[in-house]
């Protein structure tokens, strides 16, 4: 079932200092990772995988492993640069 497109009516304005304040934390957070988001995308690609047939599931596996273990050395190398 599909349901309509949902249309904000309401006519509420911000003041100038409300809008800076919420384009200030687009602006100055749009590369913000929570903590854990490895293990967070490591949980969503093992779902997806467990959708696949069997015959795909190791392939994928071994690529979405290989893919994680560069991202965590990634992560790994950018915060010794970062502290030292």
């Amino acid at each position: 079932m599909f349901y309509p497109r949902l249309v904000d009516d309401t006519n509420s304005s911000c003041t100038k200092a409300q809008t800076s304040l919420l384009n200030k934390f687009l602006r100055d957070n749009m590369h913000y990772k929570r903590k854990h988001w490895i293990a967070a995308l490591a949980l969503g690609a093992t779902t997806a995988v467990s959708y696949l047939s069997t015959g795909e599931q190791e392939f994928v596996r071994q690529r979405v492993a290989e893919s994680l273990d560069s991202l965590h050395e990634n992560r790994k190398q950018v915060e010794i640069v970062t502290v030292v």
